[in-house]
């Protein structure tokens, strides 16, 4: 009696550690692909302009466009949060940080390696979703669907200028739109 309890338990825990490889290997097939972006959209703003304000961040040469209703609430230079004050009174809604701008060294490392994970230390090589060719700031790069985030859907964008990129993510869903309008505010600033 024991043994076939024991043969059950075994056989069940077999099952389940199939059912998860396999659903590791078929995610390890939805690498995107990395060619050249070819037809690549070019992100036009669509916002009501009057509504926004400006954000300019000198130390690493960008400026970005956000809604008036938005503060900025960071202190970090390299990694620059937006929080939206509509929700302040809701800790768990995915609106409280909708957008953040992280600036990191590239190591030289190309788009492939970013959009594969392999770069990021912390993702274990577990790549982005490519979701479609597009054109920011007069670079063509990838708009990125981020399978790792549990419960929130977040989008991602790298825009690489000399030896840095630029992640630009937000969580999205209804918001979608919203973030390809405010990616089309984004621009380098001209250095002197």
């Amino acid at each position: 009696m024991k043994l076939t309890i024991i043969a059950k338990a075994l056989l069940l825990v077999g099952i389940i550690l199939a059912i998860i490889f396999y659903a590791v290997y078929e995610s390890g097939k939805k690498i995107p692909p990395v060619a050249t972006p070819s037809s690549t959209p070019i992100i036009t703003p669509n916002i009501d302009t009057l509504n926004l304000k400006s954000y300019k961040n000198e130390d690493y040469g960008y400026e970005i466009k956000y809604p008036s209703h938005w503060d900025i609430n960071s202190t970090d230079i390299s990694l620059i949060q937006w929080s939206d004050i509509k929700y302040k009174d809701f800790l768990d809604s995915p609106f409280i940080n909708p957008l953040s701008i992280k600036t990191i060294k590239s190591n030289n490392k190309n788009i492939y390696d970013w959009v594969t994970g392999k770069a990021e230390n912390d993702r274990n090589d577990i790549p982005y979703q490519k979701i479609e060719d597009i054109t920011i700031a007069g670079t063509e790069t990838f708009l990125l669907h981020d399978p790792v985030t549990m419960g929130t859907d977040i989008e991602v964008v790298f825009v690489f200028k000399n030896d840095n990129v630029y992640r630009i993510s937000a969580p999205v869903g209804k918001n979608d739109e919203q973030f390809k309008q405010i990616l089309s505010t984004f621009k380098f600033l001209n250095k002197q």
